[in-house]
């Protein structure tokens, strides 16, 4: 009902203004009853007065002459029209609610052909109780109040009697309480105006909230496919990947299983590696107690055979040498050589006698023996002696191949030896030099040709200026010993084209330490290359040759007086009597040296005298070697 009071209320001021001026004071206390209107009982209105008697009600002075009825009439009908017009558009932009409740209301009170209820009975021009319509709409709605109002003309108001006077004034005090009303209906209108606007902002907020919340739907609707897609495809991939990872996990577990077996055998592995490692250990210790054993009884072999030895060598006939016989050596034994001079002959006993047919690896088998004791840190030399062309830097140097002689040989089985005593923890440094004594002077054949000078301390002899060099394999002896060939002073003789003017001394230091035991050892292995010893009328020497043939000739001397010494166990050695045996003082059988002289013969008949003079110095040194046998105790290792 409220509702239909919204849609009507707006068009009722027609009815009020115009008609009656009324007093303001009867406002609050004047209502016009219009049920009594509605019900028929329209000739004799009366006005009701609450709280007065009838006495004090105001009679109402018309403004206007009286309006014919005919014009009230109309005006009615014309707010009804008016009010419909209004209800059909408010009802066409109503909400399906509102359009619900006033058809409701329409549908009940239609053409009020019914009685009207009672809340609409009461009299005030105000809203009825829930369910009943407004006053001002009973008294102009109704068609039973229009059929009891008089169509008055104008002819016929001016002959209205003096009794219908309480009947007009009930009429105007009426129309003063339905303007009233009016505006109080007028002001709740505007109040639901602003609330029907306020719902239409809202309402179309709403919408455009909605058209918002449609776009945000569709697009989490595409998000949504979107995201089925993508779960579709890590689903795919998620089955790929569980493939893969029961494929991994049952090589997994056939790995798990290989790593247990093989855990099982490399730990029976590992026991089986301690075991042995401690039999390793042991052999190593045993291999360790033996080796030395060994190092004793080779040492002990080589001291029995003598601290200075005493070897000869023949070399093989050469050139024109071949077209006669050699028919003036002979060699009983393996240790003996004889020696036919015509008239006379006479046989030599050495430690070894090596023929013209012996190899130069069967000379080096001979030596090698005291090659090895420098590895247990023994001084050794080698000394090649006799006259010129007999064949001494063949058998020291030699050539390439089979050829090779005692030096590089000697390198090489050092080298070989080396790898050997690593395996028991034994490591070792060797060092190279190469020099020459000439004319009493000492030069470096490995660097600048300058005088060296040699200092003979108390304990060893100290070349100043001589130059070591590291050697690690054959390549680098080679080298060596190829810049030594060109370097070494030369001259032609009688004897020789090209006979060595110098004593040439290979020197090798040697140094070796136990990384286990702790041992440190150290040695020197001298190979010397004498000069010629041939006298100097037979060399035919002159000028610079003869003062050379002179040196060489002294310093052989001295070494030979040396070598007596020794035999002797002379208490004073002449070793400061040249500088070719202060250089050889710590390998000419003193202290703990081992030295074997090798002397090389001419095969040749021409030289048979040089051959007797050279067999005599090796027979005289042998005998002494005899006898100090038991003399000279053994010699003793550098060892710390």
């Amino acid at each position: 009902m409220a509702v239909l009071t919204e849609v009507i209320a707006p068009d009722m001021d027609c009815l009020i203004g115009e008609d009656y001026k009324y007093n303001n004071r009867l406002s609050s206390r004047v209502t016009l009853n219009f049920a009594d209107i509605m019900e028929g009982d329209h000739a004799s209105p009366r006005p009701k007065v609450f709280g007065s008697s009838r006495s004090n009600i105001p009679r109402l002075t018309p403004a206007k002459a009286r309006v014919p009825v005919s014009a009230t009439v109309q005006a009615a009908r014309n707010l009804k029209r008016k009010s419909i017009e209004h209800f059909s558009r408010t009802l066409s932009s109503a909400t399906p609610a509102k359009r619900a409740a006033i058809a409701s209301v329409t549908s009940q009170y239609s053409g009020f052909s019914k009685p009207l209820p009672n809340s609409m009975r009461t009299g005030r021009a105000t809203l009825a109780a829930p369910g009943g319509l407004p006053r001002y709409l009973q008294t102009t709605a109704s068609s039973a109040s229009r059929r009891n109002v008089v169509s008055l003309t104008g002819s016929a108001r001016a002959n209205i009697p003096s009794t219908s006077t309480a009947s007009t004034s009930r009429r105007s005090s009426s129309s003063f309480r339905e303007n009233a009303e009016l505006v109080e209906l007028r002001a709740k209108l505007a109040s639901s105006e602003g609330e029907l606007a306020k719902v239409t902002a809202e309402k179309d907020l709403l919408k455009s909230q909605i058209s918002l919340k449609d776009q945000n739907l569709e697009t989490l609707q595409s998000s949504i496919e979107c995201y089925r897609q993508t779960i579709s495809l890590k689903d795919a991939q998620l089955s790929t990947v569980q493939l893969a990872l029961e494929a991994e996990k049952s090589k997994s577990a056939t790995m798990e299983a290989t790593n247990e077996r093989l855990e099982s055998e490399l730990k029976e592995q590992l026991e089986n590696i301690g075991r042995l490692m401690s039999q390793l250990s042991a052999k190593r210790d045993e291999l360790r107690e033996k080796d030395e054993q060994m190092r004793l009884l080779h040492n002990a072999v080589v001291d029995l055979k003598g601290q200075i030895r005493v070897a000869v060598r023949v070399r093989p006939p050469l050139g024109k040498e071949m077209d006669v016989p050699i028919t003036h050596i002979t060699y009983p034994g393996v240790s003996s050589i004889k020696l036919d001079q015509g008239k006379s002959s006479q046989s030599f006993e050495f430690q070894r006698v090596f023929g013209p047919n012996m190899s130069q690896a069967r000379v080096f088998n001979d030596v090698e023996e005291l090659i090895l004791s420098c590895l247990h840190g023994y001084n050794v030399s080698i000394i090649a002696y006799g006259q010129t062309g007999s064949g001494k830097t063949h058998t020291m140097r030699g050539g390439e191949g089979d050829a090779e002689g005692i030096i590089p040989r000697a390198v090489k089985y050092l080298f070989q030896s080396r790898d050997k005593l690593s395996d028991l923890d034994w490591t070792f440094e060797f060092k190279a030099s190469f020099l020459e004594v000439y004319n009493e002077e000492v030069y470096d054949l490995l660097a600048e040709r300058k005088k060296l000078e040699v200092k003979m301390g108390s304990g060893n002899t100290v070349v100043n200026g001589l130059k070591y060099y590291e050697i690690n394999d054959k390549d680098d002896i080679e080298n060596i010993l190829a810049v030594a060939d060109r370097t070494r002073s030369t001259a032609a003789t009688k004897c020789n084209e090209q006979s060595s003017r110098s004593h040439a001394v290979f020197e090798l230091a040697i140094q070796g330490s136990n990384k286990t035991s702790g041992a440190y050892r150290h040695a020197a292995l001298h190979l010397v290359d004498l000069a010629g010893s041939e006298r100097v009328k037979e060399s035919g020497a002159e000028g610079d040759r003869f003062k050379e043939m002179t040196y060489i000739n002294s310093a052989l001397s001295n070494l030979q007086n040396c070598i007596r010494s020794q035999l002797n166990k002379n208490q004073h050695i002449p070793y400061r009597n040249s500088k070719l045996t202060m250089l050889l003082r710590d390998s000419l059988g003193a202290g703990n040296s081992k030295t074997m002289v090798i002397v090389a013969l001419n095969p040749a008949v021409t030289q048979i005298a040089e051959t007797k003079r050279s067999l005599d110095f090796a027979q005289q040194v042998s005998i002494l070697l005899r006898m100090s046998m038991t003399k000279i105790g053994s010699a003793k290792k550098q060892e710390q």
